[in-house]
C-alpha cells in the first residue's frame, strides 16, 4: 500500500474541507501550512499572491520526504498559487516526490497554479484537480474527488512499487 499525505492551507476554510475530506475516505495522512502572522485579511492576501511575496510559514504535519505521493491543497489568490503554499513548496526542495495539485478558487486560476508548481519542483505534477468554491460549498465535488484520489493514488503505488527491470536474453 502506499503512502499518500495531504498538506493544506485555508483562508476560508473550504480547502481545510477537501483536505480532510481527502484523508478520512482515503485514510492519507494531513499536514497543514500556517501562516505565521496569523489570519491574513483578504486584501493583504490579495497584494501578497500579486506581488508574489512569500511569507512567514510554519508547517504543522509528518515529513513530506517519507511519502509516496503529496497532494497539496491550495485556494487560489488573484488567478495565482497562494504565497504560503509557494513558501512551503520553496522550503521542500528536493524533498516531495510525486506531487499532485488540488486548488480550490471562486473563478479561476488553477491552470496558473498548477504550472508554477510544476516549475518549483521541475517537473510535472502527476494528478490535478480544480474545485469551486460553489461546488465544494454545495458538496458536489464527491465524484471528482473520489476520481482525483484514484488517480493519486496510482501514481503513488507504482512510485512505491516499482517496476523491475525487464530481464534481457544474453548472447552465449
Amino acid at each position: 500500500m502506499a503512502d499518500v499525505l495531504v498538506v493544506f492551507h485555508s483562508r476560508s476554510g473550504h480547502c481545510r474541507m477537501v483536505a480532510e475530506a481527502l484523508g478520512q475516505k482515503r485514510g492519507w495522512a494531513l499536514g497543514e501550512v500556517v501562516y505565521l502572522a496569523g489570519p491574513q485579511s483578504y486584501g493583504r492576501c490579495a497584494r501578497d499572491a500579486l506581488l508574489r511575496r512569500e511569507p512567514d510559514i510554519r508547517y504543522v504535519g509528518p515529513n513530506p520526504s517519507k511519502f509516496d505521493a503529496v497532494v497539496l491543497v491550495s485556494p487560489i489568490w488573484c488567478w495565482q498559487l497562494c504565497p504560503p503554499m509557494r513558501r512551503f513548496i520553496r522550503s521542500m526542495h528536493g524533498k516531495l516526490g510525486n506531487v499532485a495539485v488540488l486548488t480550490c478558487m471562486g473563478g479561476s486560476g488553477a491552470a496558473n497554479a498548477v504550472a508554477e508548481v510544476a516549475r518549483l519542483i521541475h517537473r510535472p505534477v502527476v494528478a490535478q484537480l480544480a474545485l469551486r468554491q460553489a461546488q465544494v460549498e454545495a458538496g458536489q465535488h464527491d465524484d471528482a474527488l473520489r476520481r482525483f484520489a484514484e488517480q493519486v493514488a496510482a501514481c503513488a503505488l507504482a512510485r512505491a512499487r516499482p517496476q523491475a527491470a525487464p530481464v534481457t536474453a544474453q548472447a552465449a
